[in-house]
């Protein structure tokens, strides 16, 4: 698995402005058998096996990341080429950290494969970012490391020892493509918005097993007896047509007796769904969310969307988070409007009306809800008709629909339940909702009274039932579940689970503007000590959207190290613009020891893991050095 990008690493003084960061993952799941690019056509061939392609990433401030995906190219070992995405792709990759969603189901031919290609278009990207006074702003300059205007941007990898990619007829097989956008993006703010991207692509043979997948098309079929539908291809933003074509193939999806559905605006569970959905006429849009489950090879729904409630179907379609909320009318954040027509455009903020008449329901529930239940923090797709009346779009949903989609909170646990000496809630210092700062929500009208009106700062999340044995005061946490009903705080939340995030994903990232011999050095257990005598703005960790700055863990200029969570990795080491790959943690630091010795500059450490706060301890799975 080596990068093979031909950028060389260039960071300025500017870096310590800001690095915002994200990442994301191509999951590339293959089982049985061939797009051939001189036809771009399915053609069944023996000795063939099928491909399915999928993208998600993980949390970051860009609240757009619009760009084409012109091509995913596969190459053999006898050099032959073959394209896995029959036309050029429109995709926002900042929609995709909860969730993957499925880009195409082609064929490929059996044998050995070396490299992968991908190809991203940047002309007409629509890139928006989060400012650090919590505004969103739009990227008004891309350029790689030589300062040079993108306009498409081709990254490779091999697909070598342990990630060797080898098809045989009837084998399921899987390959992760990882376009780290934490390594490959740097946003700087100064006259103008300037993203920087340096791609750093990676290959792993596995999936990420946690997420939901999704699943947008045409129906093209229904067996009620066998409890499954099938669905036509129409990734992302691709218009769905009536009629049956079959460029990104199509995908069996099965359901069960727990299986929700939103049929036209008419809610059913399990069987009752199944049957109404038969009598859907062919080529319905339709959207799925469910399990992908390997052992034996099937993608089973949770939640089926058909018809009216579809985006890009029959009516304007957005998605956001709701800012604030007067009477009937809300604000949506960062929401991505999908019109009828298929036109698609980023907006910083989206007025919606609600009405009464507005059909609202809620994720993976069955439970009866209204425009009531809708608060401020609350994630939501809607459906509707969008105008314009020359100062900017609104919504009418009043004859659409509200999709309330499930919600996080991130922060530091201030107390816990004590009833009844204390609150039956408990209380965070929350920093982030839906990955958005706290501080761009307006709260008014959240609470029973104004006294009530949810505060960041001990915000208040209903755990009832809920384990919290390994959660204590001082805890990073973050909780998922639902906002309360607006006008019905406290609580402000009501969770469905609650992760402890000290031993959760964590993103670390110190910098040295000048670049210090002393940044690092190596202790007998070949951990590596970080030095914070003279790092620039960056020296935190971040698990969740929730910011611990090193500078405040324990006491000294080495008040953090490095290890690694298993001996086994993906290490890299900058110099001079050329990425080093090691897989074997000691093998690494032996080659750091070396380069430190011979009186190098560290400019920047980014790393993934684990954090582990009381020790002061930051385990890595992937780690990033530059010289």
């Amino acid at each position: 698995m080596m990068n093979s990008n031909n950028h060389n690493s260039v960071y300025s003084e500017k870096i310590h402005k800001l690095i915002l960061v994200f990442a994301l993952m191509a999951t590339l799941i293959v089982t049985g058998g061939c797009l051939h690019k001189e036809t771009g056509a399915l053609e069944e061939v023996e000795g063939n096996s099928e491909l399915t392609i999928s993208l998600t990433d993980l949390p970051g401030e860009f609240s757009s990341y619009t760009v084409d995906v012109e091509s995913i190219e596969l190459t053999k070992e006898s050099g032959t080429i073959v394209e896995a995405v029959p036309v050029s792709t429109r995709v926002d990759f900042s929609q995709y950290v909860d969730m993957t969603e499925f880009l195409t189901a082609a064929t490929i031919p059996v044998g050995k494969y070396v490299k992968v290609k991908m190809r991203l278009n940047y002309l007409n990207s629509d890139i928006q970012v989060e400012s650090p006074g919590g505004d969103i702003v739009p990227v008004t300059t891309i350029v790689d490391e030589q300062g040079n205007a993108i306009d498409t941007l081709e990254m490779s990898v091999s697909l070598l020892g342990r990630d060797e990619l080898v098809i045989t007829p009837g084998v399921p097989s899987h390959l992760t493509l990882d376009f780290d956008l934490k390594s490959s993006n740097q946003v700087e703010f100064d006259s103008d918005v300037r993203l920087t991207v340096s791609p750093l692509l990676v290959a792993d043979l596995e999936i990420d097993p946690h997420k939901v997948h999704r699943l947008r098309g045409a129906l093209a079929n229904v067996n009620v007896d066998q409890d499954r539908f099938r669905v036509i291809l129409r990734p992302f933003y691709q218009r769905i047509r009536n009629h049956n074509e079959r460029r990104f193939g199509a995908i069996p999806v099965e359901v069960t007796e727990t299986t929700q559905y939103d049929i036209n605006g008419i809610a059913y569970e399990g069987k009752a769904g199944l049957e109404a959905m038969n009598g859907e006429p062919a080529f319905s849009a339709v959207i799925v969310m469910g399990d992908l489950n390997l052992k034996p090879r099937r993608f089973v729904a949770r939640e089926v969307i058909v018809g009216s409630g579809v985006p890009g179907g029959t009516l304007d379609g957005a998605r956001g988070t709701v800012l604030s909320r007067s009477g009937n009318e809300i604000v949506l954040r960062g929401a991505t409007l999908i019109r009828a027509d298929g036109a698609i455009a980023f907006h910083k903020d989206l007025t919606v009306n609600l009405a009464d008449t507005t059909f609202v329901r809620k994720q993976l529930s069955s439970e009866t809800v209204t425009i009531d239940d809708i608060s401020v923090g609350q994630r939501l797709g809607v459906m509707g008709v969008v105008s314009n009346d020359g100062t900017g779009f609104a919504m009418d949903a009043s004859n659409g629909s509200a999709y309330m989609i499930l919600s996080s909170v991130s922060g530091t646990v201030n107390s816990l339940p004590s009833i009844p000496d204390g609150k039956p809630y408990m209380e965070l210092n929350a920093q982030k909702i839906n990955g958005r700062r706290v501080s761009v929500y307006d709260f008014s009208g959240t609470g029973i009274d104004a006294g009530n009106d949810a505060i960041p700062s001990s915000y208040e999340v209903e755990v009832s039932g809920l384990p919290l044995e390994s959660v204590s005061a001082g805890s990073v946490v973050r909780a998922r579940g639902f906002v309360k009903s607006f006008a019905q705080a406290p609580a402000d939340f009501i969770a469905r689970t609650v992760v402890n995030l000290d031993y959760a994903p964590a993103r670390l990232a110190v910098n040295w503007p000048y670049g210090s011999p002393d940044a690092l050095s190596v202790d007998e257990n070949n951990r590596i000590l970080l030095n914070f005598a003279s790092t620039g703005k960056f020296h935190h960790v971040v698990r969740s959207g929730v910011v611990t700055d090193l500078m405040d863990q324990g006491s000294g200029e080495r008040a953090a190290s490095l290890g690694s969570l298993s001996q086994a990795g993906i290490f890299i080491l900058r110099k001079n613009g050329v990425n080093k790959f090691y897989f074997q943690y000691d093998t690494f630091v032996t080659l750091l020891a070396q380069e430190l010795a011979a009186g190098e500059k560290i400019r920047l450490v980014q790393s993934s893991g684990q954090y582990l706060q009381n020790d002061l301890l930051f385990k890595c799975t992937r780690l990033l050095i530059v010289i």
